[in-house]
């Protein structure tokens, strides 16, 4: 059976014969800490850099398929397929010189904690290590979606839609700082890709929580 707990060990068996430290970042840990379990399994890592080259060499030595996700920013996916099980795996170069930078220009702090890999397959109290510099862990435990950065959704609109769908999937507050930074950046979000946008409403709208998504998005001039 495909899993995480049997192939993050061979993720860090690759990464020690590479000397290269990969940190666990983004929703996999969120949901690690919330205990929530995902359809498709998709696990974030940030690497210091080359994140491009160590994609395709990992996704050779899982066996996967490697796909380029964003030449520019340098992020790379690799595809473990076994039967009808998927398991994604993406890894992107920090986006500051520092892993602590890198957290801190994400989107929101619920997102923005990281972890050494190695220290997830120690196994049981990982959660010690965590690095969570923006408090990401509190948010949780409030159940309060804040923002990293004032300019999170100026860097990117679509932002916007992912703060709805989290607040409606996870059941979670919108920090009163939102509104305001959302409806500087809506008429921006007619830049961003179609198919992102899509990706966004279609998850809120599976939810039980869309209509109050739908007023809200109405009134910070998202719809319009």
């Amino acid at each position: 059976m495909l899993s995480s707990r049997r192939l993050l060990p061979e993720v860090l068996a690759f990464a020690r014969a590479q000397r290269l430290s990969l940190y666990l970042v983004g929703g996999f840990l969120r949901d690690a800490l919330l205990d929530r379990s995902r359809r498709t399994l998709n696990i974030d890592f940030a690497v210091a850099s080359q994140a491009l080259a160590v994609s395709q060499q990992l996704a050779q030595a899982l066996k996967g398929t490697f796909v380029c996700l964003d030449e520019q920013a340098g992020s790379g996916r690799i595809i473990v397929s076994e039967g009808d099980e998927r398991i994604e795996l993406d890894v992107s170069d920090f986006r500051a010189p520092t892993l602590e930078g890198d957290l801190a220009r994400r989107d929101f702090t619920i997102n923005a904690m990281a972890l050494p890999l190695e220290r997830w397959c120690a196994g049981p109290g990982w959660e010690r290590s965590l690095i969570d510099p923006l408090q990401g862990r509190s948010d949780l435990s409030a159940k309060r979606l804040r923002p990293c950065f004032a300019g999170t959704f100026l860097e990117d609109p679509v932002r916007i839609l992912r703060a709805f769908r989290f607040a409606v999937e996870l059941s979670f507050s919108l920090d009163p700082s939102l509104g305001a930074l959302m409806a500087a950046a809506a008429s921006q979000l007619g830049r961003t890709s179609g198919e992102r946008i899509r990706d966004e409403l279609i998850a809120i709208f599976s939810t039980d929580r869309a209509g109050w998504a739908l007023t809200q998005l109405l009134e910070v001039g998202v719809v319009d």
